[in-house]
């Protein structure tokens, strides 16, 4: 078979997640040519997902030499990487990738995946002052990638703590407003929209680690950057964190019609394979819980994620969550906006901007929030939609939405 057929086959195989038999297609198709791009990629992607790390490294580095001029992402390798070598305390893995990283960082020197990949090795490792160099490295390039500039606009040794955060429980357009925002010629995104810093364990790596996800404007240069992560919201430990280290910060909070969240939060899981039970079990339990559970300011009720429940109802709890960011920052700190708004984005993101004091972009008016699944909304959607409506508006002062 010709290149493009055993490609063709190869894709249709990891689809299908039967990536060793995709695994001898992608072979077959860089046997047929040398400018075989997608091919090498989608090697790399079958031989993470079989856990081959060692192997997915040696292709990734192929790729480097054979493309050095192709900025390309690694954050299922890094993401899988990172959870075997902590899971199975991995030294060898963490040395190997340490390595292979090296050598990719020389192939394509301003490819900030890969300095970015490596900075978590090293912080993995304990060379703690290698690690915050690297990552800042992938910071200011990354930032400087978004907007075309040169590196000489940004600070080259010290990051930032950011000005603002996006905060928005899942399917509440954070990542349509991120990408809106960062269009602005003085915002500058962070080296990756969501950090789960004050809420993950790289939390006690500590403020300098932090900085190091931020650019630094240099002299006379004004550089404003944020992050995203959605996970803040109905964490009850962030509020607190955030505002010891960033009291100044400005947050905007995203939210949604809670019974279309839930929804549109369902069928994501079931999508990505983490959810294998029925719309209306799954729904009709949460909300059955919740009806007889004491629900206590700010906290997630008692027993809730032992008994299965993963926030499709919950997570529309927006006032419940929201107290506890109000216990830290005043009012003049928190703008709220709706996913539903961000249908026509100009006028909210320019609304945001002059809240953040910063530049709007240019938006087209046909422009719409990114990052959206289709669903069919058949008999079963509706009768759920009916349920969550009747639920919700029974608990309008924990929803603080008007439905």
């Amino acid at each position: 078979m010709s290149y493009d057929e055993n490609l063709s086959k190869a894709v249709e195989c990891s689809h299908k997640g039967n990536h060793e038999e995709a695994i001898g297609y992608y072979l077959a198709a860089i046997n047929c040519r040398w400018f075989c791009k997608d091919a090498l990629q989608g090697l790399a992607g079958s031989l993470t997902w079989l856990g081959r790390f060692k192997e997915a490294l040696q292709v990734q580095i192929r790729f480097a030499a054979c493309f050095p001029e192709e900025i390309f992402d690694f954050f299922v390798l890094k993401t899988r990487i990172k959870n075997a070598i902590v899971k199975n305390k991995d030294g060898d893995l963490l040395d190997y990738t340490i390595k292979s990283l090296k050598v990719i960082q020389r192939l394509i020197k301003y490819n900030f995946y890969a300095t970015d990949f490596l900075s978590e090795m090293l912080l993995l490792s304990g060379n703690y002052r290698d690690a915050c160099r690297n990552k800042y490295s992938a910071t200011i390039c990354n930032a400087a990638f978004s907007k075309k500039s040169g590196l000489e606009r940004f600070n080259n040794k010290y990051g930032k703590l950011p000005d603002f955060f996006i905060i928005g429980p899942q399917k509440t357009a954070t990542t349509a407003l991120y990408s809106f925002l960062t269009r602005s010629s003085d915002v500058y995104p962070s080296i990756n929209k969501e950090l789960f810093f004050f809420n993950g364990p790289s939390y006690e790596s500590g403020a300098e680690w932090y900085k190091c996800h931020f650019p630094r404007g240099g002299v006379g240069t004004r550089v404003v950057t944020g992050e995203a992560t959605a996970t803040y919201f109905n964490s009850p430990v962030v509020p607190e964190r955030m505002y010891k280290l960033v009291p100044e910060a400005k947050l905007i909070f995203t939210f949604r019609n809670p019974v279309k969240r839930a929804l549109s939060s369902f069928f994501m899981e079931r999508r990505q394979g983490r959810e294998t039970r029925g719309l209306w079990e799954t729904i009709k339990s949460e909300v059955d819980f919740l009806k007889i559970s004491e629900i206590f300011p700010g906290v997630h009720p008692k027993g809730y994620f032992e008994n299965g429940h993963r926030g499709y109802v919950l997570y529309g709890f927006y006032g419940h969550y929201l107290s506890n960011y109000r216990k830290f920052y005043s009012q003049d700190k928190i703008k709220i906006v709706t996913s539903e708004d961000l249908y026509d984005p100009a006028p909210v993101v320019k609304e945001i901007c002059e809240f953040l004091n910063v530049t709007p972009p240019n938006l087209e008016t046909t422009e719409k929030s990114i990052n959206v699944g289709g669903y069919e909304q058949d008999s079963e959607y509706k009768e759920v939609s009916d349920l969550l409506s009747d639920f919700y508006n029974s608990f309008r002062d924990y929803v603080e939405y008007k439905l």
